[in-house]
């Protein structure tokens, strides 16, 4: 069956028959009950028999199910890695079910800051510069350029994107190597909590690099990262992970929740104590135990600053100053900030206060 996409505006007016609403919907336009959506957005309409974590899989989780039938047409809201591979998966399902593996782990990549084997990289690498890193006269024309990526791709040419591919593999190289060589120390605290400590003479050595977390989406490797997420998020992405960075002043913390905890995802972890509100993949974080550790870490904080810990969290944003997924910091006038407290006097008020659930 062919299939056309279009992207959703502000004067779009929907066909009469059903169509499919992929990565995303548009709460105005969609029909209830008649129109499909293929999304891990929160809140959703997905059928339950086809969710999964990235919007992708469910795409195609949804190729040959009961659901297929005439949807002639493709929407979609914003331009990303998960939303152009997913309607990509929907207007060429033969070519998308026979790389099934490949573009769910490409997926999440862009959408979780997930670790990827080279081919998904690559894949990614290539994706990103091409919706990304240039100007179109339509969304439609975008995504356009990205189908034709992937087709290339997937028929093995990376020729065009050779060098950001190689540069990519030797900056995750560089900084696996470090891990393994007690560069970067990694330490697991819990079944769900890992500690990662970047030590001053790391720092040192690299002043250009930037050694505290920035949150990014979708954006290709951090190069200019000391621990890119890809690296973090290689053994460790369905774990707390506590991000200590030594500085000449003190240590400056940041405590990450796992970077898929925005969307929906079913078959991965998830903490408890996050409620989604009325906004879309918004949530207000209630856990007692983690206001009772911010609470403990002030009152024996001697450095100015503050920890901080959030209220609400979106794929944009948490800590003032931090941004997702970072759910508790210290800081001072939104930047962070160096802490009096040692690293280890941090994991114990962490480890006696929070209560992780689940094992890994």
């Amino acid at each position: 069956m062919t299939r056309a996409f279009s992207f959703v505006r502000d004067s779009t007016t929907l066909p009469g028959e059903p169509v499919i609403f992929a990565d995303g919907t548009a709460p105005n336009l969609f029909r209830e009950n008649y129109d499909l959506e293929l999304s891990h957005w929160i809140p959703n309409h997905t059928p339950e028999i086809l969710r999964a974590d990235t919007s992708t899989q469910i795409c195609l989780n949804f190729l040959g199910s009961p659901f297929e039938r005439d949807q002639k047409v493709v929407y979609n809201t914003h331009t990303d890695s998960d939303g152009v591979l997913s309607v990509f998966s929907l207007l060429f399902p033969d070519l998308a079910r026979k790389n099934r593996k490949l573009l769910i782990e490409t997926a999440a990549m862009g959408d979780f800051g997930a670790w990827g084997d080279n081919q998904a990289l690559s894949l990614w690498i290539a994706l990103v510069s091409s919706i990304h890193g240039k100007s179109f006269e339509s969304e439609e024309d975008c995504y356009k350029n990205g189908f034709q990526t992937i087709e290339l791709a997937l028929s093995g040419d990376f020729s065009r994107w050779n060098s950001q591919i190689n540069t990519a593999l030797e900056t995750l190289d560089q900084r696996m190597n470090w891990m393994k060589s007690g560069k970067i120390l990694r330490e697991s605290i819990q079944p769900r909590l890992t500690h990662f400590h970047i030590p001053y003479s790391l720092v040192r050595e690299n002043p250009q690099l930037s050694a505290h977390y920035a949150a990014v989406f979708d954006s290709g490797i951090e190069h200019n990262q000391i621990l890119p997420r890809q690296i973090r998020n290689r053994d460790d992405a369905q774990k707390l992970q506590l991000i200590s960075t030594q500085t000449q002043e003190g240590t400056c913390y940041d405590l990450l929740i796992p970077q898929y905890m925005w969307a929906q995802t079913p078959n991965s972890w998830r903490l408890s104590g996050f409620e989604s509100d009325t906004r879309t993949n918004s949530f207000v974080v209630r856990r007692s135990d983690l206001t009772n550790a911010t609470i403990l870490l002030n009152k024996v904080e001697k450095n100015p600053g503050k920890w901080l810990l959030a209220n609400t969290i979106n794929p944009f944003g948490s800590v003032k100053g931090r941004g997702f997924p970072v759910i508790l910091s210290f800081v001072n006038q939104a930047a962070p900030a160096n802490s009096s407290l040692k690293p280890g006097e941090v994991l114990s008020i962490l480890s006696e206060s929070v209560e992780v659930d689940g094992n890994c």
